[in-house]
């Protein structure tokens, strides 16, 4: 037996260095083919067609492929139709899948379509054909984890004893650092607007208690999966559900976000579990969806440079806002009207350090993260983009900000994930006012309206917005209160809880204030400081007591004394 057992032992040793010699050579074959045919180690694949001819849509009859809410979007701000809007023609996807291809999504913003698994053989048929431009591998086989810089998971229980403004509960900071309050309570809370999340997955959202009055109002428009290809986006990863519960939340007393009457397209575009091109694909998949269902704006709170086994991997010359596929789909979303709002990404203490993709991008509003006392987060991605324009372009709380978990528990999380949704929604409602004006003048007015827009700084860009400000802008243009030779301005008189002071700061310097009854008895006296060169709103604090009457306020400020008179 021992014989057997010692002869069976070298047979199996045989047999196995066999084994790894003939599997050794099949490597070596398999690894000479596809350095030849290409891609054959990619489980996904984009190919770009050269064109669109002989399609079958025209831009005559736009609502073959665009719904009458998209249309509306388009007049109302004077876009015309181009080659973009038109779908990629039937005819090509057809051959492509009698060649053998498994279709996974088509884009008609970028012209081709991902194909799932590919061949080589496959793959070299498909090339041949006479309108195929090229073929790109945009995923490998084989991935590692994603890295948790991509998209900030570290929340914590909330504090009590958070401040509360008009019961915001324990969104109240958040708000108020936006000026967001002044909107709100003229009764603009993003009804009618339609904001699409495009996101890594909305993990029991639908089961979320604090969600229950969003259902009951029938605010979710739609959700679709691209990177599984259904229409669940519920049983996936929560970053979503944290990104949509700062805009859509509406608890009095406990949590109310920036836009909670807002509707919600909820597209997942993200594969939590690795990090790969095609991800970008799915992206513009999921821009082009919001903008053929007739969104208003578009969150991501998704950044890219660095994939699984530096495959694909992009460097900082791509950041120029017009080579990653991403940052091309959020520019032609951006030209379609939508206004769209992205993070600027966490890298900022880490070796990459600099914005991605797709908040390199033109015409959209990439944020920052900026703590409660308005100083940089450490953590925030820096700007400017590698064609040295401003990024990012504004900046919101996204350190210790106030979110909602999936088991509906207030927390607090920090990431530019979620600076992007709060500014975002408070975006949706100054249009919702303004609903005459473009996408791209709410955005200009959001960003003339912060506070360091005539110095901007690389993780702030132009800092963080004024939203009482931004409003005088889309009121006029050319509102003379705004002149920065203009003295001190009353905004809101007679008195009410949202009376300020607005006044333009020459340097970065102290101000005072003085508050006097009709008799001329100093009730008050008030310092504030302002920024260098920017707008200022100086709140009016403690004037709740005051009998009604007249008062008169003094303001230094620029070494000049105004004299305001302020009714309540």
């Amino acid at each position: 037996m021992k014989a057997q057992r010692k002869q069976s032992k070298r047979y199996i040793l045989k047999n196995c260095y066999q084994l790894f010699f003939t599997a050794f050579l099949v490597w070596c074959s398999l690894s000479f083919a596809s350095s030849v045919l290409g891609q054959s180690t990619s489980s996904q694949v984009f190919i770009s067609f050269k064109d669109k001819k002989n399609t079958p849509y025209s831009f005559q009859t736009p609502l073959n492929y665009l719904s009458d809410r998209s249309i509306q979007r388009r007049l109302n701000q004077n876009i015309a139709l181009d080659s973009s809007d038109l779908p990629v023609n039937p005819a090509y996807v057809d051959s492509l899948k009698s060649k053998g291809a498994l279709l996974h999504g088509i884009s008609k913003w970028l012209n081709g379509v991902i194909i799932d698994q590919p061949s080589a053989t496959t793959l070299a048929a498909i090339n041949t054909l006479p309108f195929v431009k090229n073929s790109q591998a945009v995923k490998a086989r084989l991935g590692k984890a994603k890295q948790e810089s991509k998209m900030e998971t570290n929340f914590q229980q909330a504090t009590a004893g958070t401040s509360d403004y008009s019961n915001y509960g324990a969104a109240a900071n958040q708000i108020e650092q936006l000026h967001g309050t002044f909107l709100h309570q003229q009764g603009y809370t993003g009804a009618g607007m339609q904001i699409s999340i495009l996101d890594a997955g909305f993990d029991r959202l639908n089961r979320n208690p604090v969600f229950v009055s969003t259902y009951a109002k029938k605010q979710i428009d739609y959700m679709h999966d691209f990177v599984s290809q259904d229409d669940s986006v519920y049983d996936n990863f929560y970053h979503g559900e944290m990104v949509f519960s700062t805009m859509a939340t509406n608890k009095p007393g406990v949590f109310i976000g920036t836009a909670p009457d807002a509707n919600f397209n909820l597209l997942r575009t993200e594969d939590e579990a690795s990090e790969n091109l095609v991800e970008e694909y799915y992206w513009a998949l999921g821009a082009e969806k919001a903008d053929s269902l007739g969104t208003d704006l578009i969150n991501s709170s998704l950044g890219y440079n660095e994939f699984d086994g530096n495959f694909n991997n992009h460097s900082f010359s791509d950041m120029n806002g017009k080579s990653a596929p991403a940052s091309i789909a959020a520019e032609l979303a951006a030209k379609k009207g939508i206004l769209v709002v992205v993070s600027a990404g966490n890298e900022g203490k880490n070796t990459w350090k600099r914005i991605g993709t797709p908040a390199d991008a033109n015409l959209i509003l990439t944020v920052g993260a900026v703590q409660l006392d308005r100083a940089p987060a450490g953590f925030s991605s820096y700007g400017p983009s590698a064609d040295n324009r401003i990024k990012p372009d504004v900046a919101a709380l996204g350190q210790n900000a106030s979110l909602i978990d999936p088991t509906g528990q207030v927390v607090v999380g920090s990431g530019t994930s979620f600076a992007s949704p709060i500014l975002c929604g408070m975006a949706a409602c100054l249009w919702q006012k303004y609903p005459t004006r473009t996408a791209q003048e709410v955005r200009s007015a959001i960003m003339a309206s912060a506070h360091l827009y005539h110095a901007p700084s690389a993780q702030e860009g132009y800092g963080i917005p004024n939203f009482e400000i931004a409003e005088l802008l889309l009121s006029n243009p050319n509102n003379p209160v705004l002149d920065k030779t203009h003295p001190p301005v009353l905004l809101g008189n007679p008195y009410t809880n949202e009376t300020g002071i607005l006044v333009y700061s020459k340097t970065a310097q102290a101000g005072t204030y003085w508050l006097y009854n009709i008799s001329g008895q100093l009730l008050a006296e008030v310092p504030f400081n302002t920024d260098k060169e920017t707008y200022s709103i100086i709140p009016l604090s403690n004037l709740n007591e005051l009998i009604h009457g007249n008062y008169l306020i003094q303001v230094m400020i620029n070494d000049e004394l105004s004299s305001l008179q302020l009714t309540k």
